[in-house]
């Protein structure tokens, strides 16, 4: 019975990013990037982002749930960017920082918001509902010490 038991582990914890707005899709942005990493400790050794972009031609194209697995090594949080682009040009920029659960799926909601349309924040801020609010980890990728040679992702 045991065996039977180890055979039937659940799918390994995870983060559900979903990405919001209130801009019209596509005339006021077109195409988002999201970066991911994940980190082995609390001060944030992380392994290399990995990123991917999303082309937003209908309006029904948001909001975008990405779910995000937790490997073996980088177990502490997982770390987010989220860009939005009108015309080849970003707009819009948002990070976020989450631990990740013991195990299910963590619900994580960003919204990119019109109030923070081309507002320009600090290095060490970012534009939330119209206001520079600090970053959870400013500069997380400036640090070239800090990020492993190990990519995130093993998808080409």
């Amino acid at each position: 019975m045991l065996l039977l038991a180890a055979g039937c582990a659940g799918p390994p914890p995870a983060v559900r990013l979903t990405v919001e707005t209130d801009l019209a899709l596509p005339a006021e942005m077109d195409e988002l990037h999201v970066m991911v990493a994940a980190s082995r400790d609390e001060a944030g050794q992380i392994c290399t982002p990995t990123s991917r972009g999303f082309r937003l031609s209908e309006a029904d194209a948001l909001p975008l749930r990405l779910v995000i697995e937790r490997g073996e090594t980088y177990t502490t949080w997982v770390w987010a960017r989220i860009e939005g682009f009108s015309a080849g040009r970003r707009i819009l920029s948002r990070e976020v920082v989450h631990p990740w659960p013991a195990e299910g799926v963590a619900e994580v909601t960003v919204r990119l918001e019109r109030a923070c349309l081309d507002r320009v924040c600090d290095a060490a801020d970012q534009c939330i509902e119209g206001v520079c609010r600090p970053l959870q980890m400013p500069g997380l990728l400036d640090d070239a010490e800090r990020i492993d040679e190990r990519p995130c992702s093993t998808e080409p």
